[in-house]
């Protein structure tokens, strides 16, 4: 188990690869059985699905040389983190962005995450 520490360093880590849209980085944060959960795609089960995932958001969505991302510090109990964001880009901004992560023996092995993606008219 993680302790809090190692947690808020991990979980960190991960939203500045997440801020650079550093798939690779990304997906060494993750165990291989990884499962995300978020309302736009359901499950996304393994690494493949959640790099397919990440690789769609980032070229179409939340492109990382246009976003401004403000995560808030991380709520963190033992292997458990909650983060809640916001972010602006030239045509979005986000509503209500969180993620929650589980991890064990220093890599995500859950997340859950969500976000309304309201257009800017």
């Amino acid at each position: 188990m993680n302790t809090e520490e190692e947690t808020r360093r991990i979980v960190g880590a991960h939203l500045e690869a997440w801020r650079r849209g550093d798939v690779p980085q990304l997906m060494a944060d993750y165990a291989d059985d990884a499962v995300m959960l978020n309302k736009q795609t359901g499950p996304l089960i393994g690494k493949a699905a959640i790099a397919a995932m990440y690789q769609y958001v980032f070229a179409e969505l939340f492109k990382p040389t246009e976003i401004d991302f403000h995560p808030e510090p991380p709520i963190v109990s033992g292997n458990v983190a909650l983060v809640h964001w916001s972010l602006t880009t030239p045509t979005l901004r986000t509503s209500g962005g969180f993620d929650t992560f589980v991890l064990r023996d220093g890599l995500i092995i859950a997340q859950a995450a969500g976000v309304d993606i309201i257009p800017i008219a």
